[in-house]
């Protein structure tokens, strides 16, 4: 292992990379499709299978905003080795998971992976960069959604050529491979001091932590916005392979419009990050809001693979812009002994935009279709846009 005088933060940032490579590689070759079909294979109905499925995402409300504050006054990597050890050791167990109750519980405890691991990673990276913290933290990003797209491929692959048990064991594979990185190689930089004294209580630190993280008008504001963004990826996400099914495209037309839209995202965030180290953060969130609402509303207008195409990849911009600048300027607004409170405050309040998203557009389908529903949808990510360049000013950054 490194010593502290050797301490590299581009070897740190690259081994965390690795790691969150194999480890949302693992997740997502269990959540899309593997789960799902698993779930069907146990009689388990399409209601009950939407909301196992979406499990996971419900532990992160609850969940990030303690794990983020908790690596604010424990050891990081010790929260980090917990995290990793739930991404390698959970996918074992789905194997005993022979009824809708076991299946959902195990999926709840499966979310701590990444409700732990999230917050805290980018607690660590801002805690190594400061001049080029949305570069570092796009890269980490781009990353570990290269893994989450090969995850789903190769899950589907498995699950099509051997059947459901080799899918877990590769996932669970990839998982114990993320942890053994971490466990044998990770070296993390050191803590600012607190000005409280170690033997203080820890309740007490967590508490004035959290209250003044959450209580800071920018942090939430800038928190809202990526919420804003992701509910339209969670509408999306949802109702995209409806719209495409009700147009005449088909299943494989659904794959390639995620795949490019994906493939943008994840190529584009370090370069907008670059940018938003250079430039400033609000037009990159501002904007991206706005790129993102237009696109939005115009997909339920085309139904060519081509003009859709080009929409999805717009979309996927959009995306980036915003991932990219948020984290950041949430970090940029906080203390540094602060930072994992932050994320988690950050990390739940997405997880809020983005379980939100596929309720509020199925309701708004329902009643009035899919040009009404997107454009509705759009509408409140130009009002979250307008809100954040309003409220939110960026000054000199928090020390």
């Amino acid at each position: 292992m490194a010593t502290q005088g050797d301490f590299s933060p581009l070897r740190t940032l690259g081994l965390l990379s690795s790691a969150g490579f194999l480890a949302w590689m693992s997740y997502e070759m269990i959540r899309s499709p593997v789960l799902a079909l698993y779930a069907g294979s146990l009689g388990v109905g399409p209601a009950e299978i939407g909301f196992i499925v979406a499990a996971s995402t419900i532990t992160g409300i609850f969940v990030k905003f303690p794990a983020g504050a908790l690596s604010d006054h424990l050891p990081r990597k010790r929260i980090l080795l917990f995290g990793m050890a739930v991404f390698g050791f959970t996918p074992f167990v789905y194997l005993l998971a022979a009824n809708e109750i076991v299946l959902t519980v195990v999926r709840f405890f499966h979310g701590l992976a990444t409700a732990v691991t999230s917050p805290v990673v980018l607690a660590v990276i801002a805690d190594m960069f400061r001049e080029k913290r949305a570069e570092a933290m796009s890269w980490y990003s781009s990353i570990q959604m290269t893994g989450g797209l090969l995850g789903p491929v190769i899950g589907g692959a498995i699950v099509y050529s051997a059947g459901f048990s080799p899918a877990f064991l590769c996932a669970g594979a990839a998982g114990s491979l993320a942890l053994v990185l971490v466990v044998l190689r990770l070296d993390l930089p050191p803590r600012p001091a607190s000005p409280s004294a170690a033997g203080d209580p820890l309740w007490p630190k967590l508490v004035a932590g959290l209250r003044e993280v959450a209580g800071d008008r920018n942090v939430l504001v800038t928190s809202a916005a990526q919420a804003a963004q992701f509910l339209a990826t969670g509408a999306i996400q949802a109702f995209l392979p409806l719209y495409a099914l009700s147009v005449g495209l088909n299943s494989a037309h659904v794959g390639v419009l995620f795949g490019v839209q994906l493939a943008v995202t994840v190529l584009s965030k370090p370069i907008l990050g670059r940018f938003s180290d250079r430039m400033g953060r609000r037009p990159f969130i501002a904007g991206g809001l706005l790129v993102t609402a237009s696109s939005l509303a115009a997909i339920p207008w085309f139904s060519s693979i081509e003009l859709l195409l080009a929409v999805l990849a717009v979309f996927g911009i959009g995306v980036a812009a915003v991932t990219s600048s948020v984290p950041a300027l949430v970090a940029d607004f906080c203390r540094e002994r602060h930072y994992g409170s932050a994320m988690g405050v950050f990390g739940t309040v997405m997880d809020v935009g983005h379980a939100s998203g596929p309720i509020a557009a199925g309701l708004l389908v329902a009643s009035a279709g899919y040009r009404t529903a997107f454009l509705a949808l759009a509408v409140v990510l130009v009002l979250s846009s307008a809100a954040f360049f309003v409220v939110v000013r960026e000054g000199k950054r928090a020390v």
